[in-house]
């Protein structure tokens, strides 16, 4: 985690950051030396915990902490003084600093804070991975709640779709190491739909690039939305990526895909390419999916597919992948679209 210190004598910051590697080498320890820069830090980095000198140039650290929360609020504080007055800790209270720390500071002192920040940080990160999940069940099931103290997250969606006989989902956590505070994933309708959320945008943008340079086994896709703090907007999205993931069939597996170009994919220059892998499918049919995947994104008063009708032209449309081509299905005696499940079960979410 990233440990802030902030202080305008340069022999604490040496101090304070030769006791916290004592205490964790993992961590990694950034300096300020004023509230400025203190400011500047949090905006462009994610702080776990910020250790404040009270009396510095510029605004005070109580009054830096108070501008902080705003920027930072899951950021834990810590005030450090050599001043012993009740005043400052009543302040500090009334700020809900995580402690009033006297200098100097100690292995001890840094070893109690920092341990205790670890615990706090797994339960809020639980709480919030719960949150999230539940609503990305909801939004798959239709239904709309609200994301309480983690409104005005940034948020993404990534689908994954596993098609062949052989491949196997397990290498799929770990395409999202380092990540997995970030990221809550659900198994729905043959394919693993995750939610990315952050409170800067730049996280999931960093995940986003990650697995766009990545070569992925053929057979798996992976998709991925736009960034954004509209939660209307992802619910739409959703909806958008599991309607156009179809189009892997004829633009290949075993790649990402951002959503936003599928979007503007346009019929006159997708048709050939479906031609050429539907082979003999029936005319009428072959139409019925192009008014699948096109005409629906025009929003023509409601004239577009039912949702249940598009997920078997989907099914139906993704059998091109396990056949070499497809079969022909003119016969009137076919009553039911023949919607091969070709994408196997992931073993676990996360």
């Amino acid at each position: 985690m990233k440990i802030l210190v902030i202080d305008d004598e340069p022999l604490i910051h040496i101090s304070i950051e030769k006791l916290i590697q004592a205490c964790s080498k993992e961590d990694e320890v950034l300096h300020a030396y004023n509230g400025h820069e203190m400011l500047k830090m949090l905006e462009e980095h994610e702080i776990a915990m910020a250790y404040v000198d009270i009396k510095m140039p510029g605004p005070s650290g109580l009054e830096a902490i108070k501008l902080g929360k705003e920027i930072s609020p899951d950021t834990r504080y810590y005030i450090m003084t050599g001043f012993n007055e009740f005043e400052y800790a009543k302040q500090a209270v009334k700020l809900k600093v995580e402690d009033y720390l006297m200098k100097p500071l100690d292995k001890k002192t840094i070893q109690e804070t920092i341990t205790a920040v670890r615990l706090q940080q797994y339960l809020a990160g639980e709480r919030r991975k719960n949150l999230f999940r539940t609503w990305l069940e909801s939004a798959l099931n239709g239904r709309n709640i609200g994301l309480g103290e983690y409104k005005g997250y940034f948020c993404g969606l990534l689908m994954i779709t596993v098609d062949g006989e052989n491949l196997v989902s397990d290498p799929i956590p770990a395409l999202f190491q380092g990540y997995e505070d970030h990221v809550v994933s659900v198994f729905s309708d043959n394919s693993l739909k995750l939610l990315c959320f952050s409170e800067k945008g730049e996280g999931i943008q960093e995940i986003y690039r990650t697995l766009s340079a990545r070569t992925f086994a053929e057979g798996m896709t992976c998709f991925g939305t736009s960034v954004t703090r509209d939660m209307e907007n992802l619910r739409e999205d959703l909806g958008n990526l599991e309607e156009l993931s179809c189009l892997r069939v004829i633009k290949g597996t075993g790649r990402f895909y951002y959503l936003s170009p599928l979007l503007d994919e346009e019929e006159e220059k997708v048709r050939p390419q479906m031609l050429k892998v539907a082979g003999g499918m029936e005319e009428r049919r072959l139409q019925q999916l192009f008014q699948f995947i096109f005409l629906d994104r025009e929003k023509d008063g409601g004239k577009g597919m039912d949702r249940a009708v598009k997920k078997k032209y989907c099914q139906f449309f993704q059998s091109g992948l396990k056949n070499s081509g497809f079969r022909k299905h003119g016969s009137k005696r076919t009553e039911k679209l023949p919607g091969a499940e070709i994408q196997k079960p992931f073993k676990q979410s996360f």
